[in-house]
């Protein structure tokens, strides 16, 4: 469901990035469903300051206006992914991505498509397991015949907090709900085993987003030999922005840095 999208509609805070650290070595940086790249400029900024080229992806539908997700599906983020991730493979002697919620799930399914060019992965409060998961099988199905969103529960709260206005719609576009499902369901449960990248895998005990047993599944159902599940506390979904630290910037940092065994 290819759209246009001029450089303008993108919101100041929505747009894509590039921090130069003047090495060898790029990471992706892969924000998630309803979310832009501004969740993942500290980051950025802080692998930069390190030596890494940081890249943020704004995925298609995503930094402008809600309606305009409403217009995407699960092949657009993907090629805004694939895009991103072909203008720096032949640049660079290393390549990771590090993908933010639903980022983590595109980033699984880059990797499945470049096994031998992605170096490391690293996912923060991805999903394989949502809430209400009844709700979303058999309801969600139903109700968007007669309502096009869905209110976010936890936007309310996050209203005064500047910083999440920025960085995310507050409403969810139903068909592209439905989309983000089958993408999780039908690539990344299938894909998992065959993931033999080293990865890291992100989690806080206190997400209300997207359930802390998420991060279990991935971890035991990844293919990798070279993996860790590291827990977090604190943050409602999004460390990189609501509960960051120089502690789990410098996590992500040796992670990425670590040389695998031959």
């Amino acid at each position: 469901m290819k759209i246009i999208e001029k450089e303008e509609q993108v919101i100041e805070s929505g747009t894509s990035f590039k921090y130069s650290g003047g090495g060898d070595s790029a990471v992706l940086l892969i924000h998630g469903f309803t979310g832009n790249p501004y969740s993942m400029r500290i980051l950025g900024t802080y692998l930069a300051d390190k030596g890494i080229d940081a890249f943020g992806v704004r995925l298609a539908g995503h930094g402008t206006a809600v309606e305009n997700l409403a217009q995407t599906d699960y092949r657009d983020w993907q090629e805004s992914v694939r895009v991103a991730f072909n203008q720096v493979r032949t640049k660079y002697k290393q390549i990771s991505i590090v993908g933010l919620s639903f980022g983590g799930n595109l980033a699984f399914n880059l990797t499945r498509c470049y096994p031998n060019i992605i170096s490391r992965i690293v996912t923060i409060g991805t999903p394989v397991l949502l809430n209400k998961p009844r709700l979303n099988r058999y309801v969600v199905p139903y109700i968007k015949r007669f309502k096009k969103y869905y209110k976010k529960e936890w936007a309310k709260e996050m209203k005064s907090d500047s910083a999440f206005m920025k960085r995310s719609y507050d409403r969810i576009p139903l068909d592209s709900y439905n989309s983000f499902i089958y993408f999780i369901n039908n690539f990344t449960k299938k894909e998992l085993p065959h993931v033999k990248v080293p990865t890291l895998v992100i989690h806080s005990q206190d997400d209300v987003v997207i359930p802390p047993k998420s991060a279990e599944i991935i971890y035991n159902t990844l293919g990798s030999k070279e993996k860790e599940l590291f827990w977090l506390k604190n943050s409602y979904h999004d460390p990189l922005v609501d509960e960051v630290t120089e502690s789990l910037l410098d996590k992500i940092y040796q992670f990425l840095m670590t040389t695998s065994p031959h």
